[in-house]
């Protein structure tokens, strides 16, 4: 199975421990008084292999005592973290805790923005907890770094190979189909697919259908679902987890050279940073460089998260709906920063790591335009003229990107009806 980083998902999962201390919260009953307006914060979904919460990245207590429960309106186990010693002293200590979570139940972990929820369908092993690929992690950690704002939901599926008929764990599209009822979600973030995007058949997979009926769904109610393209230099439109028109398709940019990576798949609404310098999963503070288009997803995922944060604290987008998630994609679209190939560094590098140096990527210069980066970049640099466009509802310019992708979008929308 191909995630969208260059590091697979482990399907191991530590089997852990026992403890207690959990707290239920329950959203209070509705006020007939005058209240003042409170903004409610962004809130991002994250389908992955899981989170270390105990990481520095994941830190605040904006959301303790109760408050992601008031927040969305359903109830939360809210549950305590030791807060001293090494990552492996704080699981020691935790044991209890770990050991009493259930799958299919939702766990905001105090002292964090981190609310929890495991898909995996299985009695062993310790739920919610990331794998050892750090994968959902650092795909989490992403976003936590961009949209410092937001409160991030993780959702735990399996990476492993499948053990019935299936090419993706059915947990992952669970996860998914999970999000897109939640109304209280507004962006989904996946960076979970196929390697090489095959063509699939819900009637062989069933998966398939639980992953677009769920993307769907949350394209349709508002919702941004953000995807990998890949890490293969294939076409995206015949994969199901890119390829849906109402999905938001990520490719590959390095910033340090201005070009697009050289093994990503093609076929994209937009591209976003390819590297990034991300939390791992068994620490409380370290962090590493990973690569790929699972990190260019939470990247774009981030992005636009925080740029609908700054909207809401100006009286746009306050609700979910079809119809701010339309300004939100016209106004990306006009806001996306395009690069061409007089813009290529060749000697850029990333910044390097003080522990495992520079990560290095193959990228090449952006000479087909649209084909290659397809609106241009979206990443922190794009917020402010995304906000400014929706504030504004701006329309894109009808230019050679436009009419590309405006053919583009025509094919997926043929493709999947």
């Amino acid at each position: 199975m191909r995630h969208g980083g260059t590091a697979a998902f482990l399907p191991v999962l530590l089997a852990l421990f026992l403890l207690a201390g959990c707290t239920t919260s329950e959203p209070p009953a509705p006020s007939n008084g005058s209240q003042p307006v409170v903004v409610r914060p962004v809130v991002v979904a994250v389908v992955d292999s899981g989170i270390n919460p105990y990481h520095e990245a994941f830190r605040s207590h904006e959301f303790d005592n109760g408050t992601v429960a008031r927040m969305i309106g359903v109830p939360v186990t809210e549950v305590n973290l030791s807060q001293t010693g090494s990552f492996g002293d704080r699981i020691e200590a935790d044991q209890g805790m770990w050991s009493s979570l259930k799958p299919g139940q939702l766990y905001h972990f105090a002292g964090t923005r981190v609310v929890a929820i495991s898909m995996l369908n299985t009695t062993k092993g310790s739920f919610i907890l990331d794998d050892s690929s750090s994968h959902g992690t650092a795909t989490a950690g992403v976003v936590a770094k961009i949209a410092q704002s937001s409160l991030i939901v993780a959702i735990q599926g399996s990476g492993g190979l499948c053990t019935t008929s299936c090419l993706i764990d059915p947990s992952l599209p669970n996860g998914v189909a999970w999000a897109a009822h939640q109304p209280w979600i507004d962006v989904i973030s996946i960076s979970f697919g196929n390697p090489g995007n095959p063509p699939d058949d819900p009637s062989l997979h069933p998966e398939m259908q639980t992953y677009l009926d769920g993307t769907r769904l949350a394209a349709s109610e508002g919702k941004l679902v953000v995807a990998a393209a890949g890490n293969d230099p294939s076409p995206t439109m015949q994969s199901y987890t890119c390829g849906p028109p109402w999905i938001i398709c990520i490719g590959g940019f390095e910033p340090s050279t201005n070009g697009t990576s050289a093994d990503s798949s093609h076929g994209v609404d937009f591209i976003s940073n390819v590297t990034a310098f991300a939390p791992t999963a068994t620490s409380t503070e370290n962090y590493t460089w990973r690569s790929g288009t699972s990190f260019s997803t939470p990247t774009a995922a981030g992005a636009f998260a925080e740029g609908l944060a700054q909207l809401r604290e100006a009286g746009f987008c306050r609700a979910l709906s079809p119809d701010c998630a339309h300004q939100m994609r016209e106004a990306a679209n006009a806001s996306a920063i395009r690069f061409g190939p007089t813009d290529f560094n060749p000697t850029g590098e990333p910044e390097e790591s003080p522990v495992l140096g520079k990560v290095f990527v193959v990228t090449v210069p952006i000479v087909g335009g649209a084909a290659q980066q397809g609106w241009g970049v979206v990443g922190p640099a794009f917020v402010p003229a995304f906000v400014k466009a929706v504030e504004g509802r701006v329309q894109p310019a009808q230019d050679s990107t436009s009419s590309y992708q405006a053919q583009y979008q025509s094919i997926r929308e043929s493709n999947w009806k």
